[in-house]
């Protein structure tokens, strides 16, 4: 059940429960639950059919199949989907954008998911990181190759960043305080330091790397190897190289790296004329 699991599991509970008002099965908070709460828990009512007619109209008129298809929904398309629905009182319409804004902010602080990558980065710059406009721009690139040379090369500043003997003061703005009925104490508030910044945002880049490097293999055809071929597979080798020597991984891969190199120098492997 949710009580005592991790924050991240909050994420899928709230999935569940945005698809029991889509659906009004049950099923979908099963596991989340204490079983007695589960069996009482009731699949219509004033709490339970407004939402259902929101969701319903929303997923109709954008085309949605999956919950996490909200993620890509702003703010001001949110509001707007769910103000115009019909037969539905404002305060129903009030509990679904929050409900949706909520899964939204969660989903961003707990899952790493590239999907907003771009935001982190420029809020980056504001942590006193190395300046990600040039990986900003490379980005919007639609060659997948030059986005990944981009993400490798700025990992590779956070990663100085990260490594560095030097000590930076940290900024905190912690409250403490203490649960009314339980009298448990609690903090909130937020914490930064550049190191633990710069590793932070080197976790998302990762991930952003390992769906690129995918989406690279799927693009080399090794049905019919052509001299065009063996050099796309060079520069995408040395994009894995250099992905692997940020991660450490350097000394087994130096005489794989030299073979490879003198068959392609064997092969008189060179760029095309621009």
């Amino acid at each position: 059940m949710i009580i005592g699991a991790g924050t991240e599991v909050i994420v899928d509970f709230i999935e569940g429960v945005i698809s029991f008002w889509m659906t009004r099965d049950k099923a979908h908070l099963a596991g989340f639950l204490p079983e007695d709460v589960y069996e009482k828990v009731r699949t219509s009512g004033p709490y339970i059919d407004d939402l259902h007619a929101i969701f319903t109209d929303l997923f109709r008129r954008k085309g949605f199949s999956r919950v996490a298809d909200l993620l890509h929904l702003t703010e001001g398309d949110l509001q707007a989907l769910t103000e115009t629905v019909e037969a539905v009182s404002p305060r129903e319409k009030r509990r679904a954008f929050l409900a949706v804004r909520f899964y939204q902010l969660l989903h961003r602080k707990y899952r790493l998911d590239p999907l907003d990558i771009g935001d982190h980065l420029s809020y980056a710059a504001t942590l006193g990181l190395p300046n990600p406009a040039s990986l900003i721009e490379r980005l919007s690139s639609e060659n997948v190759s030059d986005r990944l040379e981009g993400i490798l090369q700025y990992l590779g500043r956070l990663k100085e960043v990260i490594l560095s003997p030097e000590k930076n003061e940290p900024v905190e703005n912690i409250f403490r305080k203490r649960h009314i009925a339980a009298g448990i104490p609690s903090l909130y508030g937020k914490y930064h330091e550049r190191k633990f910044d710069a590793l932070a945002l080197s976790f998302r880049l990762e991930n952003l790397t390992n769906v690129l490097f995918e989406e690279l293999i799927q693009k080399i055809n090794l049905n019919f190897i052509t001299r065009a071929a063996l050099f796309q597979i060079d520069k995408y080798l040395n994009l894995f190289y250099a992905a692997l020597q940020l991660d450490g991984i350097s000394s087994a891969l130096t005489r794989a790296n030299e073979r490879w190199t003198a068959l392609a120098d064997s092969l008189a492997i060179t760029a095309p004329a621009e």
